[in-house]
């Protein structure tokens, strides 16, 4: 908040006019945007409308010059336009930020003299009138800075609602959200979601590769979850990192980077691209590439040598159209495919290699971006490579993300597609329920109906009804087809939660096995 005083209206204060009168504005937590003003007259003033018609009135403006707060109180008309008993309620108001200014209400361009700034607190609903709590800036000097050592964790889970460059859980909040719709309101605190049932994949059965890519943040273990899994390993620096994700917890990392001279990928021996023989086939999966750093950064496939039998996609191959998406089919002239699109960075793409009869065709975003004639068979190397090609380790890393990863014997994809919308499924269908107290002090916020914007906890979960009950009643009443966005809950257990629940063990932010006061001092017969 500027201190410096406009040159127009510090003419004005030396004439001593006396045409003067404040305003305040206030933006609540939800970022809507109120103005009041003193004066007789409603004024827009740096795109705020500051209201005259209910009334403005502030008592107590008085600075401090140490570090106690300023409380001060606004009062205004309760007309029910501005506040509302279920806002207050709903907690919108609460550690709203206001700023107070002078202005002269004859000559409002003179500019403005900010006087004050903090919070709003506590907000007192009465007949006539709402009066609130304004608390200078200095409140925050009364909050404790550091942490206190305890058994619990300190961390709120995933920093919500309030995400911050300080969050200390390292949970990103998006992988444990969920769409919910309320279908039978049981009670003014407890309903129903009616989240349908989602299907299982009808072609399980073709899935020889299924990479979910989920784990602890740099866990190295990239597990298959198909029918008949392949052993994954992965060398240099590449692991599972929680900074970038598209589902789940994690992503696999491949930073083109070499640890104690080893390349960084993955690889699988014997590998599933080698079974894929000459039948159809569907390579696809997700990446968010950072940047390109090597002449041949490869993304996937079984391409061992030039000439040798194989498929790899390339981002960019050589020194010629380095920022297309380009394909080597077996030991043909390559490229073999190359995309008509460019290669986009630092953000998630679905990819997709897919033969069809004689044809193989590469995907990227579901667009179809080129073909080529496809004969033989594709098993002319003895593993397949994620991130790097196996001919030329060093050279091709990849630097960037790769999420979801699938391969399958069958054509998936025969015209262009919406990429999937959620991770790739498994064989059983999705209930949509979780167990039961997934959401067990989560916490919830409407996103339509009369408590739209609002957020509270969820007291208890039963996953079998998918039955969500709450601390407190929302201020209005619940109905059939309010929609609201629901997060998981941490109850804070070491075990339960942070490493069974949602594998963040390295982050737990307490002391559980610390001893307690009666273990320290309780000796016998000490001498002294």
């Amino acid at each position: 908040m500027s201190t410096t005083l406009p040159v127009a209206l510090q003419t004005t204060y030396d004439s001593r006019r006396g045409t003067f009168a404040h305003l305040l504005r206030v933006q609540r937590t939800d970022g809507v945007v109120f103005g009041f003003t003193s004066a007789n007259n409603s004024v827009t003033i740096g795109g705020t409308f500051y209201d005259a018609e209910n009334g403005l009135t502030i008592g107590s403006l008085a600075s401090s010059a140490g570090l106690a707060v300023d409380n001060m109180e606004l009062s205004t008309i309760n007309d029910g336009t501005i506040f509302t008993r279920a806002q207050i309620l709903g907690g919108v108001w609460q550690n709203a930020a206001f700023v107070i200014y002078r202005y002269n209400w004859a000559i409002p361009s003179d500019g403005l003299e900010p006087l004050a700034a903090g919070t709003i607190g506590q907000v007192r609903l009465q007949d006539a009138t709402i009066t609130a709590e304004l608390r200078g800036l200095q409140q925050y000097l009364q909050q404790n800075v550091g942490n206190a050592t305890t058994r619990t964790c300190r961390a709120r889970f995933a920093d919500y609602p309030s995400p911050n460059a300080n969050n200390l859980c390292r949970v990103v909040a998006a992988a444990y959200m969920e769409e919910l719709t309320v279908s039978a309101v049981i009670d003014d605190r407890t309903f129903e979601d009616a989240g349908a049932a989602i299907p299982g994949d009808p072609d399980w059965a073709s899935v020889t590769l299924l990479l979910h890519l989920n784990g602890a943040d740099g866990s190295t273990a990239l597990t298959d979850v198909s029918a008949a899994p392949y052993s994954v390993v992965a060398f240099g620096n590449a692991a599972l990192s929680v900074v970038q994700l598209k589902f789940g917890v994690t992503s696999a990392l491949f930073p083109a980077t070499l640890a104690a001279g080893v390349p960084s990928y993955a690889k699988i021996t014997p590998g599933p691209m080698n079974a894929l023989g000459s039948g159809n086939f569907t390579v696809e999966g997700w990446v968010r590439p950072n940047a390109r750093t090597a002449t041949y950064p490869c993304l996937i496939g079984n391409y061992p040598s030039y000439g040798a039998g194989g498929l790899a996609i390339f981002l960019g191959h050589g020194s010629a159209n380095v920022n297309k998406w380009q394909v080597a089919i077996g030991g043909s002239g390559f490229p073999n495919i190359q995309s008509s699109s460019s290669i986009v960075y630092d953000a998630w793409t679905h990819f997709a290699l897919v033969r069809n009869g004689a044809t193989i065709s590469l995907y990227v975003g579901g667009v179809l971006e080129g073909s080529a004639a496809a004969s033989g068979s594709y098993s002319g190397a003895t593993a397949t490579w994620i991130g790097a090609s196996g001919d030329s380790l060093a050279t091709s890393m990849l630097n960037g993300y790769v999420d979801e990863v699938r391969i399958s014997a069958l054509a998936r994809y025969t015209a262009a597609f919406t990429p999937p919308a959620t991770a790739f499924l498994g064989p059983d269908a999705v209930s949509g329920a979780r167990p039961d107290d997934w959401f067990g002090d989560g916490v919830l916020k409407w996103t339509s109906g009369a408590n739209v914007g609002m957020t509270m906890r969820i007291k208890t979960y039963i996953g079998s009804t998918k039955r969500f009950t709450l601390v407190f009643a929302p201020p209005s009443a619940m109905v059939n087809g309010d929609t609201l966005t629901a997060i998981a809950g941490c109850r804070k257990r070491l075990m339960d939660d942070c490493k069974t629940k949602f594998s963040n063990i390295l982050n737990f932010q307490g002391e559980p096995h610390l001893p307690g006061i009666d273990r320290l001092t309780a000796a016998a017969d000490v001498n002294v």
